[in-house]
């Protein structure tokens, strides 16, 4: 079975920080408080202008860098809800940081979109009725570079949230905090009736 990442262990305690980041006087700063990258896997469908001859690579939003790998601290791991518009060009209508309240639609325990929560919606999938929308399920990571310490943000969401979870399993089984390792992020492409996609993978 092919881990979703390489792990090693970690000298780099001053990025080990779950919170606070690890700077003094910074104690109570998180994630909200900051502007931080983020890295995107670039997909056959992906429409970025940079983007020629980097397909399957990652890409950094903010100044469009592209990245074949990434080897990282992570500092902390955040399950996420998103729900998608009809179109892939509506963007994201609802999403959900921490898997409890909707951006748009309230209460996920009780959202119509969420197939933990609905039945009939569940149902639809499986019966593949045309128009059937739900939310998907997720990670977010917020990842150090071990030699900038520059910090960004990495999500793993549709295809990927498998290969996260045989990571944060291999954190669980050695009693390791994520932060304790340097683990390298890679991609892999996989094919379906769909079409062709890059998911988090590694070797």
């Amino acid at each position: 079975m092919t881990d979703i990442a390489t792990i090693q262990p970690s000298a780099l305690p001053s990025v080990a920080a779950p919170t606070g980041f690890g700077i003094e006087g910074m104690e109570d700063i998180g994630t909200r408080d900051v502007v931080i990258p983020r890295w995107s896997i670039v997909q056959p469908t992906s429409r970025y202008d940079d983007a020629g001859g980097h397909e399957g690579h990652f890409r950094r939003n903010i100044d469009g860098a592209f990245a074949e790998a990434l080897e990282v601290v992570i500092l902390t791991i955040a399950p996420t809800r998103i729900l998608w518009g009809e179109k892939i060009t509506d963007g994201a209508e609802c999403v959900s940081r921490d898997t409890i309240t909707g951006s748009a639609y309230g209460a996920c325990a009780s959202c119509r979109f969420n197939v933990s929560a609905n039945r009939d919606l569940l149902a639809a999938i499986h019966a593949g009725t045309p128009g059937t929308r739900s939310c998907g399920y997720g990670y977010n990571y917020v990842v150090a570079d071990p030699v900038t310490e520059e910090m960004s943000y990495l999500g793993a969401m549709g295809a990927s949230v498998r290969p996260a979870k045989m990571l944060h399993s291999q954190f669980m089984q050695k009693r390791r905090a994520p932060f304790s390792a340097l683990v390298t992020f890679l991609l892999r492409k996989e094919q379906n009736d769909k079409g062709k996609f890059y998911v988090l993978d590694g070797q």
